[in-house]
């Protein structure tokens, strides 16, 4: 239970770029992860369980604790690039419910993710639409009110002048 990378499969290492030679039992998780996340990640755990934990221990601890969970990631490619995806931790157990070891799946979630930003920018921008259609509409009516309020105005004058013109062909 050293966090010893022990499996390491095809599909892992045509997406990182790293060959199973490289990981099998000379490293653990960490090197895939972002420092940074990993920190963020510890103080969440000590910030919301009350546990202290550092390094490997980050990404097993709940499901050592039996606290299923699955969250997003960013992995770091052999060639520096960066990838989101989203982890989930197993804790694979003896007929004792001993902990003997850990199964990470990993899901890239990065095509999830630029969806979701586009949906986001288009949502963004179809809002901007409408507040500025909106304002529009509501000029364009603002206009076609004083119009009926001009030609109401209009209107009465006219039949003030009709009145004014009959009762002077009455008078005649």
């Amino acid at each position: 239970l050293k966090g010893r990378i022990t499996v390491f499969n095809a599909g892992a290492e045509r997406v990182l770029g790293y060959g199973r030679d490289e990981l099998i039992g000379q490293a653990t998780p960490e090197i895939l992860h972002d420092a940074d996340e990993i920190r963020e990640h510890a103080e969440r755990l000590r910030a919301e369980d009350g546990v202290e934990a550092a390094g490997f221990d980050v990404f097993v601890d709940r499901a050592r604790r039996g606290i299923a969970e699955a969250r997003e990631w960013t992995y770091i490619r052999s060639d520096g690039a960066r990838m989101t995806v989203e982890l989930a931790v197993t804790a694979l157990r003896d007929s004792t419910a001993t902990p003997f070891g850990y199964l990470g799946m990993a899901v890239d979630v990065t095509v999830r993710r630029n969806a979701e930003e586009a949906l986001r920018a288009a949502h963004d921008q179809l809002e901007r639409r409408v507040r500025e259609r909106t304002i529009e509409i509501e000029m364009a009516l603002g206009r076609l009110e004083e119009e009926v309020a001009d030609r109401t105005r209009a209107e009465a004058r006219l039949r003030e002048s009709e009145q004014r013109f009959r009762m002077l062909a009455d008078s005649m």
